[in-house]
């Protein structure tokens, strides 16, 4: 009897179906798992190039750092190089100023002279010899009005440049040559006639 209903089991095709179905289900499907290998020399080499990269880096980081810091060393060197150093040209002489003893009375000749910075300062003066042209209207002897047009060589005496720098600076020419030229001029036109001026020229003058 046993056997019989095994045998019916087997044939009957539900049964077959309901059997297919408990071994599938205790019997899962493995899917395959992807495997990755890892070459150890290739992570290796991987590593020396990283560490390369960063050196690479570190040494350019230092070379421009240090690049940085000499060029600002060399332009503060240049700077008071140059603010150190003063020339005075042809034609020329300078009186130096100081900020602990005054202007001194010694002038400086031509050439490139070295100073303390801060402390000193040097001022040019032009030596050489420049011409002024002053306009006057005077009276004459005969009370007379004429209008005159004096022209004034001068330059600066060089040994009395301190002295001059002291009492009326660089602009000595413009601060007393006028007012001298003008009262020169009124003073020896009223000396003459307005006739005297022109036959007697060469007196005048």
């Amino acid at each position: 009897m046993r056997f019989l209903k095994r045998a019916y089991l087997l044939n009957n095709p539900l049964t077959l179906t309901k059997l297919s179905l408990y071994e599938d289900q205790a019997q899962p499907i493995s899917k395959p798992r992807d495997t990755v290998l890892l070459n150890p020399h290739s992570q290796h080499s991987s590593l020396q190039i990283h560490l390369k990269k960063m050196r690479t880096n570190q040494t350019t980081m230092t070379f421009l750092t240090n690049l940085a810091r000499a060029a600002v060393g060399i332009g503060a060197t240049a700077a008071f190089a140059d603010s150190a150093v003063y020339t005075v040209d042809g034609g020329e002489r300078a009186v130096l100023f100081d900020r602990f003893r005054g202007v001194l009375n010694n002038t400086v000749g031509e050439g490139t002279h070295i100073l303390i910075p801060w402390l000193q300062k040097p001022y040019i003066f032009d030596i050489r010899t420049r011409h002024h042209t002053f306009s006057s209207i005077s009276g004459t002897k005969d009370l007379q009005m004429v209008n005159l047009t004096l022209r004034v060589l001068s330059r600066p005496e060089v040994n009395q440049l301190p002295s001059i720098f002291k009492t009326l600076g660089l602009e000595y020419d413009e601060k007393v040559l006028p007012s001298i030229g003008n009262e020169v001029l009124k003073a020896v036109v009223s000396q003459f006639n307005a006739d005297q001026l022109l036959t007697d020229r060469a007196q005048v003058l």
